[in-house]
């Protein structure tokens, strides 16, 4: 996202004669951006994020957002750990994998 300040910024520097290129160096942004700065009348920009896919997952995602219903509400000692979820998940015929940084040892939060 730009800040007012920065498109500020772009514009008083291609005011005062630089190249675009210069000014992408200087502040660390592509060409094209500079250009759409320099372009458009606007004074922010805000850039959509995509909503994720989960291939793999997709089949499975309303089932665990009813176990982590059911997990929030309990205490915390007695809440599944990621394993155990991903191991029941698997027994219903889940095909991916976990990998080790997702803290699977931790409790479902």
């Amino acid at each position: 996202m730009l800040t007012v300040e920065t498109i500020c910024k772009v514009r008083l520097s291609l005011a005062r004669g630089e190249s675009m290129r210069q000014v992408a160096k200087k502040y660390r942004m592509s060409r094209n951006t500079v250009k759409k700065v320099s372009t458009s009348e606007a004074t922010a920009f805000k850039y959509a994020k995509r909503k994720p896919r989960y291939p793999m997952l997709g089949a499975y995602i309303e089932r665990l957002e009813a176990i982590a219903k059911v997990e929030s509400e309990l205490p915390f000692r007695r809440r599944r750990t990621g394993k155990q979820i991903f191991e029941m998940l698997q027994r219903e015929g889940y095909g991916g994998a976990t990998t080790l940084s997702a803290g699977i040892s931790r409790p479902f939060e």
